[in-house]
C-alpha cells in the first residue's frame, strides 16, 4: 500500500478527498509519526512530540528543532494535529475501482509477491488485451504500455472517472 499525507491532499480540488474516501481508494490510517519541518531553509524531516491533553490543555504536536545552528531562533514548532493525518492506498482496492471504471467484472486478486494486479481484458479495435495495475510505481499497463494513474483518474462532475481513450489508444 502507499501512504498519501495531509499536505498533498491540499493540493486536490475541494471535495475530493471526501469522494475518494466514498470509492474506497483511500482509508484513514496512523497518523504521520515524522514530517517535514519548513521553519528554515535546511527543511529537516523530524520526529513529531506529542503531548497527551491534561486538564485544561488540549492535545497537541511539535517540532523540537536539533540543528545547533537554528536551535535558538526555530525552537518549537507546533504542529496541528489535522496536519499529521495520513490515507492508505491500497493496490486492490485501486484495482477494483479501476476495473469498475471500465465496467469490468473482475475478481482481482492480490497475490504476495506479485508486481501486478491483473484486472481484466479490455475490448480495443485490435482485439482484447490484459489490462494490470502495477503496484510500484502505480501505474497501469496494457499492451506493453505503461500509464501513470495521475496522469489517467481525474474527477468528471463529482464522480472519479479515467481517460478510456488514452487507455484505448495503446
Amino acid at each position: 500500500s502507499h501512504v498519501v499525507g495531509w499536505e498533498a491532499v491540499q493540493q486536490w480540488p475541494i471535495g475530493a478527498l471526501n469522494r475518494i474516501l466514498k470509492t474506497g481508494v483511500l482509508a484513514p490510517t496512523v497518523r504521520a509519526q515524522s514530517i517535514e519541518c519548513r521553519q528554515c531553509d535546511n527543511h529537516c524531516f523530524m520526529e513529531v512530540q506529542h503531548r497527551q491533553a491534561s486538564g485544561k490543555n488540549p492535545a497537541r504536536a511539535f517540532l523540537a528543532c536539533d540543528d545547533s545552528k537554528m536551535q535558538e531562533q526555530v525552537g518549537r514548532v507546533n504542529i496541528p494535529l489535522e496536519h499529521l493525518q495520513q490515507w492508505r492506498v491500497t493496490t486492490l482496492q485501486l484495482a477494483r475501482v479501476v476495473a469498475a471504471l471500465f465496467g469490468i467484472e473482475s475478481k482481482t486478486e492480490n497475490r504476495v509477491g506479485q508486481s501486478n494486479i491483473r484486472i481484466g481484458m479490455v475490448k480495443s479495435k485490435r482485439g482484447r488485451r490484459w489490462l494490470s495495475l502495477n503496484k510500484s510505481p502505480l501505474t497501469l499497463e496494457l499492451n506493453g504500455h505503461r500509464l501513470s494513474l495521475n496522469e489517467l483518474l481525474y474527477f468528471e462532475e463529482g464522480a472519479l472517472a479515467i481517460d478510456r481513450r488514452r487507455i484505448e489508444s495503446l
